[in-house]
């Protein structure tokens, strides 16, 4: 969420703080993850040029696809597919990622070398990590089950009408 600031600054100052990515999913509900009896699994996956890679232990929860401005923003992309993991199944195992601060709370990950975007961690959950579905050595392993923020969606981005949408965060879901 760096050289996104300017729009940060502008939409914040218009209404609340947001929750972005995978995050907008949990506001006011109990996590995916104890909701399902899906069996754990691993994932990897890393950057485009492979300087930075990545696994997951147990089960992907919050499958989202984000509409924000934010998640927009700092990938040059119209919308971005997340999954969240409890933070204690996710490390880094070749690499080590850059970092910023891309809102107040919120912190994201990416490549140094190619600027892949990995992760976005926020203090309101320590205990998770959102990672970019695309970013998986298969992306198709783990899909979006909403699309969030649709509110801030390109007007050109066509959605899946097959899943639930949200104009901001999937509170109450």
């Amino acid at each position: 969420m760096g050289t996104a600031a300017r729009r940060i600054k502008s939409e914040s100052a218009a209404r609340k703080p947001q929750q972005h990515g995978a995050r907008a999913a949990r506001t006011n509900r109990q996590p995916a993850h104890n909701e399902t009896t899906a069996m754990p699994t691993t994932l990897t996956g890393g950057c485009f040029c492979g300087q930075v890679r990545y696994e997951t232990t147990g089960v992907p929860f919050h499958e989202t696809s984000c509409h924000c401005a934010i998640c927009r923003g700092t990938t040059g992309a119209a919308s971005v597919a997340w999954f969240s993991v409890e933070r204690s199944q996710f490390r880094f195992i070749t690499g080590e990622p850059a970092r910023f601060k891309s809102t107040r709370r919120g912190t994201r990950s990416f490549c140094a070398n190619c600027g892949t975007q990995l992760t976005f961690e926020t203090e309101d959950f320590p205990s998770e990590v959102d990672i970019t579905v695309c970013s998986l050595d298969d992306p198709d392993s783990v899909a979006p089950k909403d699309q969030t923020w649709i509110s801030s969606k390109v007007r050109w981005a066509v959605l899946d009408n097959r899943l639930p949408s949200f104009r901001g965060g999937a509170s109450g879901r």
